[in-house]
């Protein structure tokens, strides 16, 4: 009886500081791209920013707002690589007290630059050909970059995510 307590004990122990570390676990991550971590937070505070100046619901805008991330800063690596100038972004003055939403507009006219300077197919080719981690929750990054998706996934953990 005394083997099983001790064995009990070093298992609830075990277990105990498992779960301790879980709860320290760093920021979640909505994407790695080329070594650019986006973070969880990042998505959230860019929605909260966009909805303070526009309607919208929460989940479809943040679905936007991390798709739009993802992609302008995939648009920031393929212009780098391919020499393909990107357009300076000037934000509105009033857009300067929401910096989340001033990088938001810039990384979508990074997009569109990118856009207009390839084909959709050199484009394809080229966010294939990247090193994106996407957060499981977003699906995958095929399915991810596919410009001709109309909606991106929420992100939400009580959505399934299309593969």
């Amino acid at each position: 009886m005394t083997r099983l307590r001790g064995a009990l004990a070093a298992l609830v122990l075990a277990a105990s500081v498992l779960l301790t570390g879980c709860a320290q676990a760093a920021p979640s991550t909505t994407a790695l791209v080329g070594g650019h971590v986006i973070a969880e937070s990042t998505i959230d505070q860019a929605t909260q920013d966009f909805l303070k100046v526009a309607d919208g619901d929460w989940a479809s805008t943040r679905a936007a707002v991390a798709r739009q991330y993802v992609l302008g800063y995939a648009a920031r690596i393929i212009a780098a690589d391919r020499g393909i100038a990107l357009t300076t972004s000037k934000a509105d003055d009033k857009l300067t007290k929401y910096p989340q939403l001033a990088e938001l507009i810039a990384l979508g006219d990074d997009l569109k630059d990118i856009r207009g300077a390839m084909t959709d197919e050199q484009l394809s080719a080229a966010l294939s050909a990247l090193d994106v981690t996407l957060n499981p929750r977003y699906g995958t990054w095929a399915a991810y970059s596919d410009l001709t998706a109309s909606v991106a996934p929420t992100g939400s953990l009580s959505e399934i995510a299309s593969s």
